[in-house]
């Protein structure tokens, strides 16, 4: 179980808390979002992309681009979702 850090901005569609995250790949992360928080999902996703304004990263790695690749992510790992601020 992995965990994913929700920014302010979004925190509404988790009830203001992180999220306990049951994959074992990145690329099972947009399934599971969209079936246990689907709400979310629809704010940070276009199809199978993540949305310009989303950043993703997995332990400190960026993987906004790589959302669907098989990459390994351990019951240590953490997800943390970050969101541009329009409006400079």
């Amino acid at each position: 179980m992995a965990i994913l850090l929700v920014p302010e901005s979004l925190s509404r569609f988790t009830n203001g808390r992180s999220l306990e995250v049951f994959v074992q790949t990145l690329n099972e992360f947009p399934e599971w979002l969209k079936k246990e928080y689907n709400a979310l999902y629809e704010v940070i996703f276009f199809g199978e992309r993540l949305k310009g304004f989303v950043n993703l990263y997995l332990d400190d790695c960026a993987v906004t681009h790589r959302v669907r690749e098989p990459l390994p992510i351990s019951g240590s790992s953490s997800l943390r979702l970050v969101t541009s601020v329009s409006g400079g």
